[in-house]
Formats: structure tokens, C-alpha cells, sequence
């Protein structure tokens, strides 16, 4: 049996600091491109299993610019600024089989809706760092014969008692639907999968409730 395998691009901001330390006069964007790798399994009728994920130690890119006093007013003023401001096509290193699908504009929208609308206040300003990140993603399918047990030597047994919410954002995970949900396979923890997503973006990704290493 084979994997379904597919190319992703997700963007991830990490961190946001406002009046940071030098002081600026105003804000300053940092973007950087990672690679990643992702197996899933996808059962029927059940959220998707994240067996594992790699973030390379390789940074493809890096680009550092500044925004003028604008971008500081509200969102859409901070996602046309970033949207003036890509990076050269010889700078911004995207791989072979991502270029048809990396936009700028798909960074400038996820990084200027990650700034609370009510820090910007047209006089504050912040330091805003994101990674574009390209991943392979491989999907073990039940309907295709994959099983749960081939992810692992050692699957892990069910939890006895799951948790009726998302252990990053807190919220119900009851009526979610489906597709918006996401299980670690190491612990059986289930999470909103783009809470769960932007928890592990790092060196090394762990569960956010249990910390057990994915």
C-alpha cells in the first residue's frame, strides 16, 4: 500500500511583540521559510491521527522589513503593508513543486489577523515574526487498507476518559465537526487542528496537554 502524499503551505506567526526592545518607530516584520514533513492516518468517521512531524533545522529564507506608521492603524492597513513588502524571487527560497501554489498574500493575511485588533493603535509599534512553511504531507488512508496499528509498533490504548475540550484554546471540542479536529497518535490527546498545528510549530513538537514527544 501507498501513501497519498501532497504538498502543503501553512503560515505560522510566532510571536508578537509590541514596544520591543530597541526601541522602534515603527514596526518591523520578520518572516522566515522552514520545511516540514507530516504523517497522518485518516480513518473513517474519525478526526485524522497525527503520527509524527519534523520541522528542518534548514532556514530557506529570511526576510526582514520594515512597515510604515500605517500599518500600525488597524488589520487591513497592516495586511497592505506586508503585501508591499515581498521578498525579492531570488531571496524568498520556495521548493521545487511549491511554487504554483506560494502566494504572498496568503502570509500577508494569516500574520495580520494574528495582531490583536486592539493593539493597534496607530501609535504603538511592534515586531511581528512568522515562518512560511512547505511540508510533505503523507496520508495513510483506512479506506485504502491502512490500519491504525501500522503507524506504530506501539500503538497506544484509548484514553478511558477524553477530554471534552481543546487543551490549547480551552474551548468544546464536542460538536466540532470532523475535519476541524485533529488526534495525536503518541497520546491520544485531541485537539482543534489549527490550535494544535500552530502549538507544535518547533524544534521538537509534544503534546500541548501531556507534553509526551509526537
Amino acid at each position: 500500500m501507498a501513501y497519498e502524499v501532497y504538498n502543503a503551505i501553512e503560515v505560522y506567526p510566532t510571536e508578537t511583540t509590541f514596544n520591543p526592545r530597541p526601541q522602534l518607530n515603527a514596526p518591523v516584520c520578520r518572516v522566515w521559510g522552514r520545511s516540514f514533513t507530516r504523517l497522518l492516518y485518516r480513518p473513517i468517521g474519525k478526526p485524522d491521527v497525527l503520527v509524527n512531524q519534523v520541522r528542518e533545522d534548514e532556514i530557506r529564507y529570511e526576510h526582514v522589513f520594515h512597515l510604515t506608521a500605517a500599518a500600525m492603524q488597524n488589520q487591513n492597513s497592516l495586511f497592505q503593508g506586508i503585501m508591499a513588502s515581498p521578498p525579492a524571487e531570488d531571496h524568498r527560497v520556495i521548493p521545487e513543486g511549491f511554487l504554483d501554489i506560494a502566494t504572498w498574500e496568503n502570509v500577508a493575511t494569516i500574520l495580520s489577523q494574528n495582531v490583536d485588533v486592539n493593539n493597534l493603535n496607530g501609535v504603538t509599534p511592534f515586531r511581528l515574526d512568522g515562518h512560511e512553511a512547505f511540508g510533505e504531507v503523507s496520508v495513510m488512508r483506512e479506506n485504502e487498507g491502512w490500519e491504525n496499528e501500522d503507524c506504530r509498533d506501539d500503538p497506544p490504548a484509548p484514553l478511558d476518559f477524553p477530554d471534552p475540550e481543546c487543551g490549547v484554546c480551552l474551548h468544546s471540542i464536542n460538536h466540532a465537526p470532523i475535519h476541524s479536529l485533529l488526534q495525536l497518535h503518541c497520546c491520544q490527546h485531541v485537539f482543534h487542528k489549527r490550535c494544535l498545528y500552530r502549538s507544535i510549530w518547533g524544534p521538537q513538537s509534544r503534546c500541548p496537554t501531556c507534553r509526551c514527544v509526537i
